[in-house]
């Protein structure tokens, strides 16, 4: 908890007094007591402003899924962390549109994040190393590498090269440019070797000349 943050609430609470209860559920062991839900924050400051009580109501129903959204909502939760939960619930059975909806979030960036923490060598090193923290990204490379393995790596082993979803678009964009003409020349040698058999001789000499 930044210290700063929670002495400006103090102030506001001295003053005001906390308007919103925090929630709070049943300690599982330790009969009379509560363990918080939601607003410790708002618990602390209270401390801090020198309250020997703090508004509050019981909410038994509170789940993991409850506490990411309430965090989600009062801080910025890293990829990492977002992946973590969405593999917990996953591992729970969960399908993965049920947790999208429970979140709050798309069905893509459920997807995006799920597989953060499967990722292959190369751009596990890029994630873990704080180069590209975008989900969108990584997950857009992960399908890249798996067309063009050697050139995904190649570019990533220039620790110049930006990574983002503009770079990595950029990179597709490459990628499927060199496969069409890739097609393409194959085509042409193809038809080349299949005229070749079925023309006259002196047809073939003719064109040699």
């Amino acid at each position: 908890f930044n210290q700063e943050l929670l002495q400006d609430m103090a102030k506001t609470i001295r003053a005001r007094g906390v308007k919103n209860p925090i929630s709070v559920h049943k300690h599982p062991t330790d009969k009379g007591r509560f363990m918080i839900n939601d607003g410790a924050r708002r618990y602390r400051a209270s401390k801090l402003a020198g309250k020997k009580t703090i508004k509050a109501f019981i909410d038994s129903d509170f789940t993991k899924i409850d506490q990411v959204i309430v965090n989600a909502h009062h801080e910025s939760f890293t990829p990492r962390e977002w992946a973590v939960i969405i593999d917990q619930e996953v591992k729970k059975g969960k399908k993965k549109a049920a947790i999208a909806a429970e979140l709050g979030k798309s069905g893509s960036f459920v997807t995006d994040h799920s597989k953060l923490l499967a990722l292959p060598d190369t751009i596990a090193e890029v994630f873990n190393t704080n180069r590209c923290m975008d989900a969108t990204a990584l997950s857009e490379l992960v399908v890249m590498r798996n067309l063009d393995p050697v050139e995904v790596d190649t570019w990533l082993k220039d620790e110049k090269q930006l990574i983002s979803r503009g770079t990595v678009r950029q990179l597709h964009a490459y990628i499927k440019n060199k496969s069409a003409q890739a097609d393409d020349d194959a085509e042409v040698n193809i038809s080349a070797e299949e005229e070749s058999s079925v023309l006259p001789a002196n047809v073939k000499a003719k064109r040699s000349r």
